[in-house]
């Protein structure tokens, strides 16, 4: 039987003097939403907290060390409220059952802030079965299709702009469903539209990664066409500016499986609007999926999905700069 995660969203029930939780692990693949509820936990604690050496925070990709911060968490804070510690990048750490014996007994005047950006595989294993068991861990609901589109939708509105069904779909194709990267690009449309109107496509095109150069779509759309030199070129224009592999890989995955779908689906219904809707992208997404001439194409669609999984590989297991795994991944797919 599937172990149900709390949702990230019970977070709130658990913000007062009265209900604050010694220990919050907030975990899942929605780093925008954790990040926002350790914004929620920190206000709401930082009343409790009277000396400044009361408020820790670290980061686990910088090395730290994990058994030091536990001893920090069960030790008495300087001042007589409470001791506030902020862990992210708890995923770095190699020996996490280390938590289980602290999340048995959490020190009561210590708030441990734990952040966990990725989903959990297996709630049994610990300290996840121990973190659930006491009602400490929380987990981002998966966003996807028209719920991560209303979500957009509702952001937009906050912001002041109005946003369509269409432009966020094309949005999240452009951009990928990162939340702060999402973010971002609607608050630059809403300086762009002085916080009113309505965002539409040519202003999506006009602007989202604009100040980095070239776009991920114009990294598929030479690649659809074949020309190695010119991907090559653009790639290694995106990583120069803050993409990484893990995102291109993504996106040239979606793209790939839109052109198999994309092969399957356009005999049957050629009108782009219709087809575009049964496959679950943007019109203006399938219509450069469509262009593709190079790489519209059965072999080749297949010899690109295992190009693809080479360079996941290459991601996950070995010590590879970006540049290199791009380099062949553009070389496998169009060789």
């Amino acid at each position: 039987m599937a172990v149900q995660t709390p949702s990230i969203a019970l977070v709130k029930n658990y913000l007062s003097k009265e209900t604050l939780l010694p220990i919050f692990f907030l975990c899942g693949d929605d780093g925008f939403t954790i990040d926002k509820a350790v914004e929620e936990i920190t206000e709401a604690a930082k009343s409790l907290v009277e000396s400044e050496f009361d408020f820790e925070k670290y980061s686990m990709d910088k090395k730290e060390d994990f058994d030091a911060i536990l001893n920090s968490a069960s030790a008495f804070p300087f001042g007589s409220g409470k001791k506030l510690i902020i862990v992210k990048h708890f995923e770095k750490v190699a020996v996490k059952k280390k938590l289980t014996s602290y999340v048995k007994s959490p020190s009561e005047s210590t708030v441990l802030v734990i952040t966990y950006y990725d989903r959990v595989k297996n709630p049994n294993s610990q300290p996840f079965g121990e973190l659930l068991k006491n009602k400490f861990l929380f987990q981002t609901p998966y966003l996807k299709g028209g719920d991560l589109v209303s979500w957009l939708s509702a952001q937009a509105k906050e912001l002041g702009i109005s946003l369509g069904y269409s432009e966020a779909q094309l949005l999240i194709d452009t951009v990928g469903s990162d939340k702060t990267l999402l973010e971002s690009q609607l608050q630059k449309f809403g300086e762009y539209l002085n916080g009113k109107g309505r965002v539409t496509t040519e202003i999506i095109q006009k602007l989202s990664f604009s100040a980095k150069g070239y776009t991920i779509f114009d990294f598929l759309n030479v690649l659809g066409k074949g020309d190695k030199k010119k991907s090559v070129e653009i790639l290694y224009n995106l990583l120069d500016n803050g993409s990484d592999m893990v995102y291109v890989n993504v996106m040239v995955s979606k793209f790939i499986q839109t052109l198999a779908k994309a092969l399957e689906i356009a005999p049957k219904i050629p009108e782009p609007k219709i087809a575009s809707k049964k496959i679950g992208v943007s019109e203006y997404y399938y219509k450069n999926c469509l262009n593709a001439k190079y790489l519209l194409n059965e072999n080749r669609i297949k010899n690109a999905a295992r190009a693809l999984l080479e360079a996941e590989l290459n991601i996950k297991t070995k010590n590879m700069d970006g540049k290199t795994i791009g380099l062949l991944l553009v070389s496998d797919i169009l060789s």
